[in-house]
């Protein structure tokens, strides 16, 4: 009977050279279509969560949820917030606002699926918005607007990618930090949720950086994070 021949070294060698060398060509192609993946579903986020502030506005006289000074009495709808109302307040009451109304109810919403990492800490959901802390939170919200002003609604940013560096108090619309290469999908890409109710996907850094140069109204918006 003939005797099987087993690998030799120099083949064995070989085949582990092939699956390094196609290993190589591969994890790019799988990251880039894994990463196209979360952009989809970061659009998808804010595409909910504008789709909830534009009802929010329609029961509400106009407004979406409001520039944080206005006082507890000039609060559309009768809401009164829960944290204080001074120029360092979160995102984090608006994620509330929406909950308590029944707007939007998910946690899940508020994370985009690349966002690891903010304040050195861990990025995940919430496991309930009553509990929602900043960490909880991968967007940046620009609070103030109402649907009947000045801004045009196809370029008015509402919601979009945060920087990590910091965009609340007094980081006004038109003095805002850039993505970088550390934020939700680098410096070049931002999902962005406009007054209209539509989503972007904004590519190049430029352009991804300039999505406030178009506000009119600047002095009564605010971004918050």
């Amino acid at each position: 009977m003939k005797k099987r021949r087993g690998f030799t070294l120099i083949e064995l060698l070989v085949v582990i050279g092939i699956i390094a060398l196609l290993a190589a060509i591969l994890t790019p192609i799988v990251g880039s279509a894994l990463e196209k993946g979360r952009r989809t579903a970061c659009r998808n986020n804010l595409k909910q969560i504008g789709l909830a502030m534009l009802m929010y506005a329609g029961d509400c006289d106009g407004w979406l949820p409001l520039h944080v000074e206005k006082s507890a009495e000039q609060w559309p709808c009768g809401e009164t917030p829960d944290y204080p109302l001074d120029s360092q307040y979160p995102l984090t009451w608006t994620a509330k606002l929406l909950n308590n109304l029944d707007y939007v109810t998910d946690p899940l919403l508020w994370i985009c699926p690349s966002d690891k990492r903010d304040f050195n800490v861990d990025v995940k959901p919430a496991d309930d918005i009553d509990n929602i802390t900043q960490i909880n939170i991968s967007y940046m919200f620009i609070a103030g607007h109402y649907l009947d002003s000045r801004e045009r609604p196809s370029m008015a940013p509402v919601m979009a990618d945060e920087s990590n560096d910091q965009e609340r108090g007094d980081a006004t619309p038109g003095n805002m930090p850039d993505i970088d290469k550390d934020d939700n999908h680098g410096e070049d890409f931002r999902n962005v949720l406009f007054l209209d109710g539509h989503v972007a996907s904004l590519r190049g850094a430029d352009t991804a950086n300039s999505i406030f140069t178009n506000l009119v109204e600047t002095s009564v918006l605010q971004s918050i994070d």
